[in-house]
């Protein structure tokens, strides 16, 4: 997941928490879920705005597409 695709996922939970909800567990759940997101999309955009030449955090910020063979 991105940045931005951790952003969007945190905004659905937090609406989730909202709107959703039946019990106060659930709602708990779900914005603790938004702010692990949102979390996250504030780690990516940190990192790709303060090391812009890593490849390191380019490589962990863009994960591979899924059954994508490792460099050899």
């Amino acid at each position: 997941m991105t940045g931005p695709e951790h952003y969007l996922e945190g905004q659905r939970q937090q609406q989730e928490a909202y709107d959703h909800a039946s019990t106060p567990q659930e709602e708990f759940f779900h914005l603790a879920s938004a702010q692990n997101h949102f979390l996250a999309a504030l780690v990516a955009a940190v990192a790709s705005h303060a090391h812009p030449e890593s490849i390191a955090w380019q490589e962990a910020l863009r994960p591979r597409a899924t059954g994508a063979r490792e460099p050899q």
